[in-house]
């Protein structure tokens, strides 16, 4: 929500990609399914069963006066480097 996600439609925003996918951790536990966070394809943040065929595509959220440093990638072997 931080970033710009609601219960509508934002293509103007950075998690906006088209696609459906999961952000971070589950949110919700029982003893049949867990439910998460989405970003859908029309960008608005939502909430679903894990079960569903989505991709993975964590994100953080910096606060003011924060910065990436360096030339990393985000990668295992050339991360980014927060400052």
């Amino acid at each position: 929500m931080l970033a710009g996600g609601a219960n509508s439609s934002n293509s103007t925003y950075y998690l906006y990609t088209g696609e459906d996918y999961w952000l971070g951790a589950p949110f919700s536990f029982n003893d049949y399914y867990t439910i998460e966070f989405d970003v859908t394809s029309s960008g608005s943040l939502d909430y679903n069963y894990v079960s569903r065929p989505y991709g993975v595509r964590p994100s953080i959220s910096l606060k003011p006066g924060f910065s990436l440093t360096g030339n990393g990638d985000g990668t295992v072997n050339n991360p980014y480097i927060v400052e």
